[in-house]
């Protein structure tokens, strides 16, 4: 017990020293014992098939890790790799998807120097495109690992100063600079210029109308490369023919034009079976069949998923976890609907039987017949203030919408009094939008110039982002999921049907969970059927001496013990409780953190001294939380200590 005491003691006293050293309070250091949500940190643990204790409440993308393991299967590193991100990115509510170009800019960036030399400035980078809030990865890391692959190739062919070799540089320079805006296409190739260059420069200039976003050039310049049999990018631009094809459909807003983007992207795609853009068209492919055929895509990725082995393991988890949300938000929006119609129809009804009992009285009448006189003559006066105060105000307004693409410009004076509104087309220059401004108004100041130049920009880059299309949708109301909501369509897979089904906590659930046990006499369904079982529960019995049959090596095993032990405990055994707690708790089996100290939870309620009592309270923190972020003291105190001298 001293040395109990003194462990206390010793984390109290971190514990204040902590919490006082941290500025800006007040912080709170407190210690995490389990998370209800997802697995203990680090999360590598259970990604290697340290499941512990599974919970209904974990993510799906968790879940399915341990489905995995419960039917015998395992992770490679890299997959165990990939799932601990997507989590990660799923816990956190940060992007999924891996958008990182920096170490690849700062490759091309180094390259470049072969042939600029070290004291050129560098030209500005930047690989997204888009305006506010609303931006997207336009040029991604391949573009730079090809650009450098390429440069490397010619710098050592032709050597760094070689006239052709400057002007592929600066050619490559324009293509980039199409990544954030605008539209700046590399000039033709010099006349006489080598072959190479000239192959080259056509592919350059194909490449930069792809990034200003104009897909209709970029694919007929893709299309005609691609019909060169001499020229080094004609695989390249078969399989970028297909890809602008898909960037299309994804920025557009008509979803029947989209439609038929995806379904010639689909048709090229597949003539890649093998050589190097094999891979990146069936991710391509992947994407597609997501947007079009996601039923499909859905039952594939699950029976993928399931076995195993395939190269884009990472993106089908994310894929098939967004999936299973849209489709969860689907079911659950309309039973949401069919109820609100239900009382929407309850209502009209009730109102329908109260007008026709007559019981509205002629006070009630003279009443709101007198409530609409006020409410009339307060909008009359709302409008004869509005209208005096517009009469000072300005709207110009000039060219309407013409074209689907075309830009709307609406820009504010300083003092509010002016406002111009006007459409230009999608090509449109910042000085044609001035001049279509100065047409509605005269002359405008240098300010208001510049207001309509950044209009033009926002507007123009967000012609995409508005049209963004992320795929992943998800249910926000109160609605629960239940068996009988779940339609045939989710259930002819079992990844699936059991991800849906392990959540849900009922009587109904319980009984088929049992009846697949029954039939398949598998850890996976009576770990399930225990989860959901109580005290009244049918065949209670049956499922708990099957769960003392459970072998210390299944994956199941601590979960199934932990409800073996909470039914024991519920129905009034306290012995059998305690005896298969005590021998869980002191057994060499490796616990993990959190499962142990929910075992102890479950003995506590059995202890008979005060013992006992202290000996059973004592839980361990896999973590700590500070300010929304889990880790552990010392990295705490390493991160503070950023902030000091």
């Amino acid at each position: 017990m001293k040395t109990l005491g003194r462990a206390f003691a010793l984390f109290v006293a971190i514990l204040g020293l902590l919490t006082s050293a941290l500025p800006c309070g007040p912080s709170y250091v407190t210690p995490i014992f389990e998370y209800d949500s997802s697995p203990e940190d680090p999360y590598a643990n259970f990604a290697a098939g340290g499941l512990g204790i599974i919970k209904p409440g974990f993510h799906r993308p968790v879940l399915y890790a341990a489905y995995r393991y419960l039917n015998g299967g395992s992770f490679s590193s890299g997959e165990q790799t990939a799932l601990v991100q997507v989590w990660e990115a799923d816990f956190d509510n940060k992007n999924y998807l891996d958008t990182s170009v920096s170490e690849a800019v700062q490759a091309w960036v180094d390259k470049r120097k072969d042939v600029v030399g070290q004291d050129e400035k560098t030209p500005d980078i930047y690989t997204d495109r888009g305006s506010g809030y609303e931006y997207f990865p336009n040029c991604a890391k391949n573009a730079f690992e090809t650009a450098t692959e390429t440069l490397t190739d010619r710098v050592a062919t032709h050597g760094p100063s070689d006239p052709g070799v400057v002007a592929w540089l600066n050619g490559q320079d324009a293509v980039f600079a199409n990544c954030s805006n605008g539209k700046k296409l590399p000039e033709q190739a010099p006349p006489g210029s080598p072959d190479w260059l000239q192959k080259d420069r056509a592919y350059q200039i194909a490449a930069a109308s792809f990034y200003s976003l104009d897909y209709e050039d970029a694919k007929r310049r893709f299309s005609e490369i691609a019909q060169d049999t001499d020229s080094p990018w004609q695989e390249t631009a078969e399989y970028l023919v297909a890809r602008t094809l898909v960037r299309q459909a994804s920025l557009t807003k008509d979803q029947e034009k989209a439609a038929g983007f995806y379904a010639e992207a689909e048709q090229r795609l597949a003539k890649f079976g093998s050589g190097k853009f094999a891979e990146s068209a069936e991710q391509m492919l992947g994407l597609i069949k997501y947007r079009i055929h996601p039923k499909e895509r859905l039952s594939e990725l699950a029976r993928n998923l399931t076995n195993g082995g395939n190269s884009n393991f990472r993106q089908n988890v994310i894929d098939y976890s967004w999936l299973m949300d849209r489709y969860e938000a689907e079911v659950l929006n309309a039973e949401e609907k069919r109820k609100q119609d239900e009382i929407s129809r309850q209502e009209a009804n009730n109102t329908a039987n109260t007008r026709s009992s007559g019981t509205e009285s002629a006070n009630e009448l003279n009443e709101a017949n007198s409530s609409g006189v006020a409410v009339n003559t307060a909008i009359n006066a709302v409008r004869n203030a509005d209208q005096s105060s517009r009469s000072e105000y300005k709207d110009h307004r000039g060219a309407p919408r013409v074209n689907e693409d075309d830009i709307e410009i609406s820009v504010y004076s300083d003092d509010g009094k002016e406002n111009w509104s006007f459409f230009v087309r999608s090509d449109a220059t910042d000085e044609d939008a001035i001049a279509a401004a100065e047409q509605i108004s005269g002359q405008l100041s240098e300010t208001i110039k510049n207001r309509i130049r950044d209009a033009r920009r926002t507007g123009y880059s967000l012609r995409f982002s508005n049209s963004q299309q992320t795929g992943h949708e998800m249910y926000y109301g109160s609605e629960k999921m239940t068996l009988s909501l779940l339609p045939d369509y989710l259930r002819s897979d079992e990844l699936t049907e059991w991800l849906y089904l392990y959540p849900i906590q009922n009587n109904e659930a319980y009984l088929y969970s049992l009846s697949k046990f029954r039939s398949t006499n598998s850890d996976l369904w009576l770990m399930t059927a225990l989860s959901k079982a109580d005290t009244n529960s049918s065949q209670l019995i049956r499922l708990l001496d099957a769960a003392a049959r459970t072998s210390h090596s299944s994956p199941a095993f601590q979960t199934i013990t932990y409800h073996q032990a909470r039914l024991l405990l519920e129905l009034g055994k306290k012995s059998e409780a305690k005896k298969l707690l005590d021998d869980t708790l002191t057994a060499g089996d490796p616990l993990t953190v959190s499962s142990r100290n929910q075992f102890m939870a479950l003995r506590l309620k059995l202890a008979d001294s005060f013992g006992e009592f202290l000996k059973y309270s004592l839980r361990k923190p896999f973590a700590f939380d500070f300010d929304g972020e889990s880790g552990t003291i010392q990295q705490f105190i390493d991160e503070e200590k950023k902030w000091y001298d």
